[in-house]
């Protein structure tokens, strides 16, 4: 005989061998907790966790994304300059944004400058082959 699964015929002996090997799962299984409810349902925290400390001593190992570190605190709003630049939609909008000494170092690319990065940017035409492109940035937050 056959059991019909959606669409598809499969014979009675084999779904039988099939639930046979799952069996052995079903412990396991039910031991795992439902996804939803675990994901939903998260229990609120008991002590407060203080993170440890990083085992890297950046001032005897320096990385390259310590460069952009701003000195000092700026003098301006951070959080908002971020999101006016993410909707900025032409760019010689976004290029009045950038230091006119502005270069770009990257750990595989650069240094590039400012105007090679308009130059390579304005090179896409995405603005152009996508006119009405609309972009969402959302969900902005300050590291500190």
């Amino acid at each position: 005989g056959y059991r019909s699964c959606c669409k598809h015929k499969i014979p009675a002996e084999m779904t039988m061998k099939m639930i046979h090997r799952l069996l052995p799962l079903l412990p396991l299984l039910a031991a795992l907790p439902n996804t939803a409810e675990a994901f939903f349902n998260t229990p609120a925290p008991t002590s407060s966790f203080t993170p440890p400390p990083s085992k890297i001593d950046r001032t005897e190992n320096p990385q390259w994304l310590d460069t952009l570190k701003y000195p000092g605190t700026p003098n301006f709003d951070v959080l908002q300059k971020t999101i006016e630049f993410a909707n900025e939609k032409s760019y010689e909008a976004v290029a009045e944004y950038y230091d006119k000494d502005y270069v770009f170092r990257g750990p595989v690319i650069g240094p590039i400058t400012g105007a090679e990065v308009a130059r390579t940017q304005q090179g896409f035409k995405i603005t152009d082959a996508y006119p009405d492109l609309a972009t969402r940035p959302f969900g902005f937050t300050i590291d500190p």
